[in-house]
């Protein structure tokens, strides 16, 4: 475990280096989308009840945690080995967790400024209150990050080319925020789409987040939403350290 840690913290000051320049462009493209996503529902008066606005504004807070998580991660891991540098981390007394992990917490660091421009601009502009959920929302984002954190691995680990994870990290965030109860209302999604968002860790992380802008906090659902997340985000740990290689043959 400490050396999983000490490897973990390496790779990690290593992944914020890289980006030492660039970090200003990531940190802005990833708090736009989001953002675009929001003021549109906002214009266009879609985020009109407050049950809508709930929806924008979690829905809006999801789809930067998957934009900079999961389409990060599977990108970057995709042209780590379409370089070679994967197998360069081969030869390194390093396990694959601390490495995926490492890219997933420069990804997290990274989304935390648009996370909270969203429920900022949020609030002035569609009257949202805020309350608890400020401090309350970083373990479901956290354990939503994890959730996802295998999807993307795998993308990266096993897409046949930089070019082919792409498309699949794109394709991926766009199903499980947009075809699933994140954005929209459950009653407003076809049956066969309720029940397919039930088998994606985002659904729940959407519910816990609405469920602390609620004006009464449901406690029992919060806490059912957070427990599914934890074992979400425990199987995505256990699909990383005993079903990905370093290389595919």
């Amino acid at each position: 475990m400490r050396r999983s840690l000490s490897s973990w913290l390496l790779l990690y000051g290593m992944e914020l280096r890289s980006w030492r320049e660039g970090w200003m462009w990531a940190v802005g493209l990833s708090a736009l989308s989001p953002l675009s996503l929001l003021w549109f529902l906002s214009f266009t008066g879609a985020a009109g009840s407050p049950e809508r606005v709930a929806h924008a504004v979690t829905g809006s807070v999801i789809f930067a945690v998957v934009l900079n998580t999961t389409l990060s991660l599977g990108q970057e891991l995709s042209a780590m080995k379409a370089s070679g540098s994967l197998d360069f981390y081969a030869t390194l007394p390093v396990p694959r967790s601390a490495l995926v992990f490492a890219i997933l917490a420069r990804a997290i660091t990274f989304a935390l400024p648009s996370v909270v421009t969203v429920f900022i601009v949020g609030s002035l502009t569609l009257g949202l209150r805020l309350g608890s959920v400020t401090l309350l929302a970083v373990p479901v984002l956290l354990l939503a990050a994890f959730s996802l954190a295998s999807a993307g691995a795998a993308v990266g680990f096993l897409a046949p080319s930089s070019r082919a994870a792409n498309f699949l990290t794109q394709i991926g965030y766009t199903v499980v925020v947009f075809f699933t109860p994140v954005m929209i209302p459950a009653d407003a999604l076809p049956q066969g789409l309720r029940w397919f968002g039930t088998l994606l860790p985002t659904t729940y992380a959407a519910r816990a987040l609405r469920a602390l802008l609620a004006p009464a906090l449901d406690r029992p659902a919060l806490a059912f939403d957070l427990c599914v997340l934890a074992a979400f985000a425990a199987l995505s740990l256990i699909l990383i350290r005993s079903h990905l290689a370093w290389r595919q043959e």
